[in-house]
């Protein structure tokens, strides 16, 4: 309102681990939701483990505190231990004016510390699961151990006045298990790394991958048999195509490659800086998303393709079945789902083809991948923080009940 000043922020103290320069997909929600935050009334003191190299960001209110020690491991063994005496932790809540919680996992850690303060102090509080915690699909425990985790996670997450996850699947999940509703709050790309309109690339025919590369849950073999189809039908080249991966080198890849014999085609770039990735997803003609298998991954949803959205490049998602991710890539119409091999080999053919001719058409549906934005991440958050603190209405948000 012209004259008037905005009111004062309000502020949440934010438990996590991850966050810039502490890079990993945690690390870009945690970003976000910092960054964002405040156009929606709040304000985070951020409450995190001490860096071992590197600076925080400017401008960020940041408290250390010591998750991973010795000591600390030691007394989990025989109680509920804080990172910090829980007196410090009461003083810090009252000395910020702090009216709300919010702890994102994993690790669980941060969900420890935001019950011991609820339960402490009684402010509202707010669980964010990036990943589910006893029913995360890739945990490796055992029945006993799923079992105390189950418990352990009921126990914990009992005080919380709201629980959200990343994917719709995932809030299901958890609404059954803890028989209460679950917000669905997806996660976002930022705004600002958004490639400039024009920037059409150019260049050989690139296609492009990045992230991490789980075995046994992810497969380039589908690709790679195409790009040897090509090889054969096309007579291409590598100065036609290439396929460049942003990953761990992998030795069974290695293998892959070579036994298909696409070793001039496919070049293995190892782990690089976020913003080379991010750089090298700008400059690529087609962007390679690798689909989730298993009967348990249509609720799994790779944070990169939020990333993958911002570079505006076609999205090729290869393997497995429907899941969140190749739904957002067809609501979004930003690319395609294909796993047999001669149909991927075709389509790669049409796609180089219009790049070789002026550019790959593309046409993506812009409000809903705006929808998709860290903006309305922070946005639906901090609806659901001002409905706890009964200074907002979050009914709006879309939410599972069991």
């Amino acid at each position: 309102m012209t004259g008037s000043s905005m009111p004062p922020l309000r502020r949440v103290l934010f438990i996590c681990r991850y966050f810039p320069p502490r890079w990993n997909i945690g690390a870009v929600r945690s970003w976000g939701l910092t960054r964002y935050l405040p156009q929606f009334g709040w304000e985070t003191v951020l409450f995190v483990p001490p860096l071992e190299e590197g600076r925080w960001p400017t401008g960020i209110r940041i408290v250390e505190a010591d998750w991973l020690s010795l000591g600390y491991r030691v007394k989990r063994l025989v109680g509920f231990p804080l990172p910090w005496p829980r007196r410090d932790l009461e003083d810090l809540v009252r000395r910020e004016g702090i009216e709300a919680i919010l702890s994102t996992s994993t690790p669980m850690m941060a969900h420890r510390v935001g019950a011991a303060l609820k339960k402490s102090l009684g402010i509202p509080w707010m669980a964010d699961l990036r990943d589910l915690w006893s029913q995360n699909p890739f945990s490796r425990r055992g029945a006993f151990g799923r079992w105390r985790e189950r418990r352990e996670e009921l126990r914990i997450l009992a005080g919380a006045d709201a629980l959200d996850t990343v994917t719709a699947p995932g809030a299901s999940q958890l609404a059954a298990l803890h028989r209460r509703p679950v917000w669905h709050i997806a996660n976002g790309f930022d705004p600002e790394t958004v490639r400039p309109e024009g920037d059409s690339g150019g260049g050989r025919f690139t296609l492009c991958y990045t992230g991490s590369l789980y075995a046994g849950r992810q497969s380039f073999l589908p690709l790679l048999k195409a790009l040897a189809i090509l090889r054969q039908d096309d007579r291409l080249s590598p100065g036609d195509l290439v396929l460049r991966i942003f990953s761990p080198p992998s030795e069974e890849l290695r293998r892959q490659i070579s036994s298909i014999g696409v070793e001039d085609f496919v070049i293995q770039e190892g782990m690089v800086s976020r913003d080379r990735a991010l750089e090298a997803q700008r400059q690529a003609s087609v962007l390679v998303l690798l689909n989730w298998e298993g009967s348990d991954a249509e609720g799994i949803m790779s944070g990169k393709i939020f990333e993958y959205l911002a570079a505006r490049r076609p999205i090729l998602a290869v393997g497995g079945n429907r899941t969140v991710a190749t739904d957002l890539v067809a609501r979004t119409e930003t690319g395609y789902h294909e796993n047999d091999p001669g149909a991927l080999a075709e389509l790669l053919r049409r796609l180089r083809r219009s790049h070789c001719s002026g550019g790959i058409p593309f046409s993506p549906r812009k409000s809903d991948v705006e929808a998709c934005s860290q903006v309305e991440m922070a946005r639906k958050v901090g609806a659901v923080l001002d409905a706890l603190t009964g200074k907002g209405d979050a009914s709006w948000v879309p939410r599972a009940i069991p």
